[in-house]
């Protein structure tokens, strides 16, 4: 019985797949930021995600891993297989320590959330540092899991049609998952600011990111790209794509047919606009969002409402809703569809 328990728990530990790893050098701490997704029936676990803490700093380093406030569905595991949501871990030097995140939520709605999680970092000479990993959760009814490959079109939804045209019905234009990931060139580091306009953008490319893999798109959808020459997607933050349109106070625009999208400087949308960091990031989802195919929600509460804009005040607050989730998953599982254009 022993050796038979024994084997399992190699196999366990053979097949774990580690969503992120991070490592501790003397002088930085290397990591990718790719997101940790989780998704699962609401009202039960989710899958669990591991990450891979590697120190070469040289010294013994201390990790408190702890979460924002209105993420208590998330949860670290200890080494005794108890769900935390805040946890202290010393890792000497040369040794790797693996953590596993787990989500659970049973009240509220399913839904798709997305934020980062903490890690404050101390050092054996009492040095400290700080970084965050983007984390990302999906809940949904037991009736339709995340794989699920058929979707009913939410009432009040508009998407774009041939020719590029906003219908209601008919076969919808959208791209290939063939396409997929899109590469996105953002010039927001011309403008200043370049620290908060980098957490509104990867907010919104990992909101649409962790959507499509709930609806079976298996790769992400958007990446970040400095090659303006190789990218699919121009996004501009200098207002002119905008003042284009010769439309007044459009707070942003995408325009399918020339795969743009126009934003207005930081500065403006603080200034001018009063608008803060969260109603920026709920702007730039939406509008991202359309160059997928779908247009814009009758229900308020939706994410690519025409009017929702403002609702939220934080980044970490921001939300995609299941009739989002729903109409993406709809206009993708159509086998009978114009294809967008790169």
């Amino acid at each position: 019985m022993r050796k038979s328990l024994i084997t399992f728990l190699l196999l366990i530990i053979s097949i774990i797949v580690y969503a992120q790893s991070v490592t501790f050098y003397n002088n930085k701490i290397s990591y990718d930021n790719k997101p940790l997704l989780m998704n699962g029936n609401f009202g039960s676990w989710t899958n669990s995600q591991y990450i891979e803490f590697n120190n070469q700093s040289g010294n013994s380093v201390n990790i408190n891993a702890h979460l924002h406030h209105h993420l208590n569905f998330i949860y670290f595991v200890d080494s005794e297989n108890n769900a935390k949501h805040d946890i202290n871990i010393t890792i000497p030097s040369g040794n790797k320590y693996t953590l596993r995140v787990i989500a659970k939520l049973s009240t509220g709605s399913p839904i798709i959330y997305n934020d980062q999680l903490g890690f404050d970092i101390k050092y054996q000479d009492n040095s400290t540092s700080y970084f965050e990993l983007n984390a990302s959760a999906y809940f949904h009814n037991s009736a339709g899991g995340s794989t699920s490959t058929s979707f009913s079109k939410p009432r009040g939804y508009g998407f774009i049609g041939y020719g590029y045209k906003e219908v209601n019905n008919g076969k919808p234009m959208r791209w290939n998952k063939n396409d997929f990931p899109l590469k996105i060139y953002s010039n927001h580091t011309s403008y200043g600011y370049s620290y908060e306009y980098t957490k509104v953008i990867q907010k919104a490319l990992n909101m649409w990111n962790v959507t499509g893999n709930s609806v079976g798109i298996n790769s992400d959808i958007f990446i970040l790209t400095n090659n303006y020459n190789n990218s699919d997607i121009k996004m501009d933050w200098s207002g002119q794509v905008l003042k284009n349109t010769g439309k007044q106070n459009i707070l942003g625009v995408a325009i399918p047919r020339q795969n743009v999208i126009g934003m207005w400087s930081l500065q403006t949308y603080k200034n001018y606009f009063n608008m803060d960091l969260g109603a920026i990031g709920e702007t730039l989802i939406q509008e991202l969002g359309h160059l997928l195919g779908p247009i814009h929600s009758e229900a308020k509460n939706d994410i690519m409402n025409g009017t929702s804009h403002g609702h939220y005040h934080d980044l970490s607050q921001i939300e995609i809703t299941d009739r989002d989730r729903r109409m993406l998953g709809w206009i993708y599982s159509r086998s009978d569809y114009y294809r967008f254009r790169k």
